[in-house]
């Protein structure tokens, strides 16, 4: 409140009302269409003119994909007997496994699950603010995962450098996890937790690895005791197929790409 004087000696007092809501035009969804969408002739006329080719759209996929869609048919010409002009789901759903898998043999199929369910865990963290070394978990991904996930998909028998590569991949698949729940939960990483843990804390930093170097051992030994006599039946890769080797062949080449590309641009 403020008060101001006349030239007659009087006190004005100004009192304020209440502010006006604003027009209901200018704010909320009305308001946005009207900025958006019909704040000029030509923008309305583009608008609707893009209503009724959406509706166009939408309607002719309805009428494919459900209306005149077969659901239960033997082949694919009693589908075209049935509805020449609808979609035959009975043949997707029939192929289905197949469309995913390729000839990949049914009882195994778990085992492509798991490797892209890792995968999808490995690189979670990206999404997680509070996760420390983001970068980190990603090299460890791309050195990694591709031997974990090469033995998963190939399986047969275990070398001397793949025993080792697969025990190394899912003790850092471990250490990673670990890492995450307890930024996620204390905000701290693994490594300082690790080193306050065992009273290093005030120690030189080069002499910090050493405590998580031995937590890394402890892991390592558990991993190994775990899987030492795991293994996996053999599938020959002319048994790959469909959106499983897509995502395959897809994801080396943005891994083998990306490097070599930053390489190419920095001369």
């Amino acid at each position: 409140m403020a008060s101001v004087e006349s030239s007659s000696g009087d006190v004005i007092v100004f009192i304020p009302k209440a502010n006006k809501p604003p027009p209901a035009t200018t704010v909320g969804v009305l308001g946005w269409l009207r900025e958006n969408l019909f704040y000029s002739w030509f923008s309305t006329l583009v608008t609707f003119v893009s209503l009724y080719l959406i509706y166009l759209i939408l309607a002719a996929l309805y009428q494919w994909g459900i209306a005149d869609a077969v659901w239960d048919a033997e082949s694919r010409r009693q589908c075209l007997d049935q509805s020449p002009h609808g979609a035959c789901w009975a043949g997707v759903l029939a192929w289905f496994n197949g469309i995913i898998y390729g000839r990949y043999p049914n009882e195994e199929q778990w085992r492509v699950d798991l490797g892209f369910i890792v995968l999808v865990l490995w690189m979670a963290p990206f999404w997680f603010p509070r996760v420390i070394g983001k970068i980190g978990i990603g090299a460890t991904a791309v050195v990694f995962y591709p031997f974990l996930a090469g033995y998963l998909f190939s399986g047969g028998e275990r070398g001397s450098f793949m025993q080792v590569m697969v025990l190394l991949a899912v003790t850092v698949f471990i250490s990673n996890w670990l890492h995450i729940i307890l930024c996620m939960v204390t905000g701290r990483s693994l490594r300082g937790w690790i080193v306050g843990l065992a009273g290093f804390a005030n120690k030189h930093e080069r002499l910090h690895k050493y405590p998580m170097l031995g937590f890394q051992a402890i892991i390592l030994i558990g991993v190994y005791v775990w899987l030492r006599n795991w293994s996996v039946e053999p599938v020959d890769t002319n048994l790959w197929g469909g959106l499983f080797l897509t995502l395959v062949i897809a994801i080396i080449a943005i891994v083998t790409a990306l490097p070599g590309g930053i390489t190419l641009a920095l001369g």
